[in-house]
């Protein structure tokens, strides 16, 4: 019965006003507690923008977008911010995606080809190697040049230049290997409990990985890229 013997007249603690801001995964996790809720409406806007398939790179500006106002603790109006970015970045965004589509599917294809052919001749085992690490190198890119699209005005040359020098910075390789271990992982736990995760991808999970992308890069982007723009 101490519910009733408390003194609710009395403050409480409050906030420590030495407090610093939250870091890393502490900030990530508090970032999640306040934006929960969107996640689900936002992955639903990203799964019908996505539908015709040729606009995936347009719907990921505008993931990346909304993800990036989560991290930063911006307000947003989630469906008419969502499609303002959408239109506002849909050309650019559409160019970029079909740069690293093309550029995954030819390191990828060398890939694959050296590979089979090394069998036969182990010489071109280097150039195996050479393919299938500038297929990840493209694919890890990608991960820098959406945020830098939507938070800048770079030109697409400026945006894919930046997205592969974040990569060689300090931390920048590391930012991106810890995303895909995170986004593999929820894929993953995905994978286990199919068909009921196949709900999952429409109705959050495609959401908190942008959510998991944008605040991986985020710091990066404020170092290197956002403080230049300023």
């Amino acid at each position: 019965m101490k519910l009733f013997e408390r003194n609710f007249d009395r403050p409480g603690p409050g906030i420590d006003p030495n407090a610093g801001p939250k870091q890393g995964m502490e900030r990530f996790f508090e970032i999640l507690s306040l934006e929960y809720r969107q996640l689900i409406p936002l992955s639903l806007l990203y799964t019908g923008a996505c539908l015709p398939i040729f606009t995936i790179p347009a719907a990921t500006a505008a993931l990346t977008g909304i993800a990036l106002s989560m991290v930063e603790d911006r307000p947003r109006f989630l469906v008419h911010d969502f499609f303002r970015i959408f239109r506002r970045e849909f050309k650019r965004a559409e160019l970029l995606g079909g740069f690293f589509l093309l550029a995954v599917l030819v390191t990828g294809f060398g890939a694959l080809f050296y590979r089979a052919a090394s069998e036969e001749n182990p010489v071109l085992l280097p150039p195996f190697f050479l393919m299938a690490f500038t297929a990840l190198f493209f694919m890890a890119a990608s991960c820098y040049a959406y945020p830098i699209l939507v938070l800048t005005d770079l030109p697409l040359r400026a945006v894919l230049r930046n997205s592969g020098r974040l990569l060689l910075v300090k931390g920048g390789g590391i930012r991106i290997l810890c995303i895909f271990l995170a986004d593999g992982a929820l894929c993953f736990c995905g994978i286990l409990f199919v068909p009921w995760s196949l709900l999952l991808f429409p109705l959050g999970l495609t959401g908190l990985m942008g959510l998991v992308g944008s605040f991986g890069v985020y710091d990066i982007l404020g170092s290197y890229v956002l403080r230049k723009e300023e």
